[in-house]
């Protein structure tokens, strides 16, 4: 009896100690509105997602948040709502379903979850408008859903989803934002907008006979400076010459004249001095050196010259057309499929087009239609580049993934 009684005891403790144990797999707390925002990266976009919690909801709890399949996570945490450096990540676990991947983890300190990825892009160009189009379904139930789509500060909207609005956000930026009530598991639901990017204030670019002019100036500036020291060091050479004839010349034709004209008590006879000219004749060598001198001070005037305009021509490359616009290494590149193989007159339309968003070169290819430009984001950005290249109709959308290269 008593090793019944000892039995029955043992169990009921197991039973009250596996109760008091968190099970590993606890119920998905529910959200009670998620947000949704993207931004265009040129090849990619990055797609934050966030996710609230009721305010009832206790901690900790496990949550769930998806987005398209083959995104990659950058991060994943809680939210506090200040600083974001202080916000603490997690190291979600993911699994893919329905062609969405679910990344699950758990809120300890905060009721507002995160994740952030960089997906494929939703954005697109036909050559004149952008479109941003951002088509979402959830793997939950959710009673609000707010979807934004960040449009570049100084965009000219043309068109957005009905039921849209503009939010102004940072540094003029602008976000397209639409809420979605009562939005069930699968449900899809979209939001869109057009818009014409601006393009970035620059100064005018010279043109080569302009950017050449100064140069030719200040080395014919040189050239007229060295002539004339060249000839004021003859000139003193010449007068030094003279002098030195003039000294070994006596003053007066008759040594003996003034003697005798005071012995005998007369004026002294004036004799006039005679005029004395020396000639002096140029030295071979001064000729030849002033003509080296002339000579290689042209050709320094003419190869600036040319290496101006050879600077700012249309090069043929292999598989296309090149033009260099400034010197240095390109930061970064874009490429742009054209909509046809351009010729070379087309590669000029398009580099004349181009040069006004400061780049610092670009290649037109003809074996695959295609444009690449390589600038740097302190002098230009990429919507600067396609918004120049953009009325010359002869661009489509971006090529992703393509980097920087030399033909």
């Amino acid at each position: 009896m008593r090793a019944k009684n000892l039995s029955l005891l043992t169990a009921t403790l197991a039973f009250a100690m596996l109760a008091f144990v968190p099970s590993a797999h606890a119920a998905t707390a529910q959200w009670s509105s998620v947000e949704i925002t993207v931004h265009d990266e040129g090849s990619s976009s990055i797609l934050m997602v966030t996710g609230r919690l009721p305010q009832e909801t206790p901690l900790p709890a496990q949550v769930e948040l998806s987005v398209p399949t083959g995104a990659e996570i950058q991060w994943s945490g809680e939210i506090l709502g200040g600083d974001p450096s202080l916000d603490p990540s997690v190291t979600p676990e993911k699994k893919t379903a329905d062609g969405l991947d679910l990344y699950s983890f758990t809120l300890t300190k905060s009721r507002v979850g995160q994740i952030e990825v960089v997906a494929p892009r939703f954005f697109s160009f036909d050559g004149k408008l952008n479109t941003g189009l951002l088509a979402w379904s959830l793997a939950h139930d959710v009673d609000q859903l707010r979807m934004s789509i960040l449009v570049p500060a100084g965009a000219q909207i043309s068109q957005m989803s009905p039921g849209a609005k503009v939010v102004q956000g940072d540094q003029n930026a602008q976000y397209v934002d639409q809420s979605f009530s009562n939005v069930k598991a699968g449900q899809e639901v979209t939001l869109s907008v057009n818009y014409t990017a601006a393009s970035t204030p620059q100064a005018p670019t010279p043109s080569p006979s302009s950017s050449a002019l100064p140069i030719l100036i200040v080395l014919l500036v040189v050239v007229l400076g060295a002539l004339f020291v060249m000839a004021v060091n003859r000139k003193l050479k010449l007068r030094s010459s003279n002098g030195d004839a003039e000294d070994d010349v006596e003053d007066d034709d008759d040594p003996w004249g003034d003697a005798e004209a005071e012995d005998s008590g007369q004026s002294p006879r004036v004799t006039p001095k005679r005029d004395l000219i020396v000639e002096s004749t140029p030295k071979k060598g001064s000729n030849t050196a002033l003509i080296i001198t002339a000579g290689l001070i042209t050709v320094a005037v003419a190869a600036g010259i040319m290496a101006s305009q050879s600077a700012s021509s249309v090069t043929e490359v292999p598989n296309g057309f090149s033009q260099e616009f400034s010197q240095g290494d390109a930061c970064q590149s874009v490429t742009f499929e054209l909509l046809g193989k351009p010729s070379k007159q087309d590669a000029k339309k398009l580099f004349d087009a181009v040069k006004a968003a400061s780049p610092l070169r670009a290649v037109a290819y003809t074996d695959t239609p295609r444009i690449e430009v390589g600038f740097c984001e302190s002098t230009t950005s990429q919507q600067a580049v396609q918004a120049a290249l953009a009325p010359t109709g002869l661009i489509g959308n971006v090529v992703q993934g393509t980097p920087t290269t030399t033909p």
